[in-house]
């Protein structure tokens, strides 16, 4: 495995920067040649960043330099059914896989005791900040939490799920809750569940969301975040337009919605499965469902690791695992599971949701 760092020259830079962060427990520290890059990561995670001098479950090194090992023979990750073009590649090691970013030739190193990022990180900070994320992610899963494609909000300690099929509205709405000053920010794309005794404990990912400009428009606590020209341009567009209008943005929560609105894990109290229809004419309608009489719901809900899952002994997950449904039917068993259809209307999916965790014992 080193004949690969030699060869991507990083063995010997200096990185004497450095950033540790705890994340409900599990800390992770970050060493790099770049100042800039750790200072760009103290300022995403600032509500995380840990003072103590207590020692790092995992430690990642993020070396900034220029692209490199784009010659070797590189597998394709297999995308997700209904996207397309090459995100990620990916070479197994004898204990471990390197993962390159397609486009911007970034490199994620991953062995059990190594976690490398090796090129141009500060150019590209987000990749940085999911490996960090990911080797969170990791930790839980080896704990046995599955991992949701969900959204969540937070309320005195116990949380709502969104689950949507990619574009469905999950982060929209998620953010529409925390117009409620009693509602907390848990995550944006991810959430992991695991059943611990009478209940099922929800894990946030601290990942902000990034969300299309329609989002932003029709949010008066974010619409700020456009510059007035591009309002006016946005306004003018057809509402379908903005819908496929992919400009990512980031929500600082904080600068938003104000100090301490995150959170990172809460009793699952439900589970909103968002069915619904931008071009239907019916009004929204939300019902609880049994999840085993409704399995299709559950592809909306159910995520892979991805490429970056690494077990406890160093094995990389193969290319082609699938997820089991029986394990998500058998977390969720008493979780309340509400589907949405008919037209979309976030105002009346975030006040069921606020309305239920209120009112949840």
């Amino acid at each position: 495995m080193n004949h690969v760092l030699e060869q991507a020259g990083v063995e010997a830079v200096a990185q004497p920067a450095k950033l540790t962060l705890c994340l409900d427990g599990f800390r992770c520290r970050v060493t790099s040649n770049s100042d800039a890059l750790i200072e760009t990561l103290r300022s995403y995670f600032q509500s995380l960043v840990s003072f103590e001098d207590h020692p790092p479950h995992v430690t990642i090194e993020a070396v900034d330099c220029a692209p490199v090992l784009d010659d070797l023979n590189w597998q394709d990750w297999p995308r997700e059914p209904g996207k397309t073009g090459r995100k990620e590649a990916y070479i197994d090691l004898e204990q471990g896989r390197i993962v390159r970013k397609v486009k911007t030739g970034l490199i994620l190193y991953q062995t059990n005791d190594r976690k490398m990022a090796i090129g141009p990180c500060l150019a590209n900070p987000n990749q940085v900040i999911n490996f960090v994320n990911i080797c969170y992610m990791n930790a839980l899963e080896h704990r046995d939490f599955l991992i949701c494609h969900a959204a969540g909000c937070h309320y005195q300690g116990r949380t709502m799920a969104f689950a949507a099929l990619s574009g469905g509205g999950k982060s929209t709405l998620m953010l529409q809750c925390l117009h409620d000053p009693d509602m907390d920010f848990l995550t944006n794309d991810r959430l992991l569940i695991k059943q611990q005794g009478e209940q099922v404990i929800a894990a946030g990912v601290p990942k902000l969301p990034r969300v299309n400009p329609g989002t932003l428009l029709h949010n008066p606590a974010l619409r700020s975040l456009l510059p007035a020209d591009r309002q006016a341009e946005l306004a003018a567009m057809p509402t379908e337009a903005l819908w496929e209008l992919e400009e990512k943005y980031d929500v600082d929560i904080d600068a938003a919605y104000g100090k301490h609105r995150i959170q990172l894990n809460g009793a699952l109290s439900g589970v909103m499965i968002l069915n619904w229809d931008r071009d239907s004419v019916e009004p929204t309608h939300i019902e609880a469902v049994n999840l085993k009489t409704h399995q299709g719901l559950l592809d909306a809900l159910m995520k892979s690791s991805g490429p970056l899952y690494i077990s406890p002994e160093g094995r990389p997950r193969a290319a082609d695992t699938s997820v089991d449904p029986d394990e998500y039917l058998r977390t969720l068993g008493s979780t309340p599971i509400f589907e949405v259809t008919g037209r979309v209307d976030f105002e009346q999916a975030s006040a069921f949701a606020i309305q239920h965790l209120k009112g949840a014992s």
